[in-house]
């Protein structure tokens, strides 16, 4: 069986995750979207700080697991757990990467969500 591919948003995850309500899961994925600039901007900023870095990352993971935006759960998963596991020289990657799929998440909800729109 193929292996189902890790999208920027699943739309049908997204209405799963809100009870089957598809109104309510967008609108959940609307707040997410608005705030993902301000989070990109607190990991940036807090860079130099483990700790900070840390909280900043786990606050994002903590939301993306009610949205249906699986890439970025993934990418903060990973940062996450490399700040955890004190790997450090991992971090610019996956920093790096964790910003770019940001901007894929928020790329693709302003493509589909007339699509998707209650």
């Amino acid at each position: 069986m193929a292996k189902k591919p890790v999208l920027a948003i699943d739309w049908e995850e997204n209405t799963a995750l809100s009870n089957g309500y598809p109104e309510r899961g967008y609108n959940m994925l609307k707040q997410f979207i608005e705030v993902l600039p301000i989070a990109k901007e607190r990991i940036m900023n807090t860079l130099d700080d483990v700790i900070e870095l840390q909280d900043s990352i786990h606050k994002l993971l903590g939301a993306s697991c009610y949205c249906g935006v699986n890439k970025l759960k993934r990418d903060a998963t990973a940062a996450e757990a490399a700040l955890k596991l004190k790997r450090y020289t991992k971090l610019p990657e996956l920093i790096e990467t964790l910003f770019l799929t940001i901007d894929e998440t928020i790329t693709v909800y302003e493509a589909e969500k007339d699509d998707h729109a209650g």
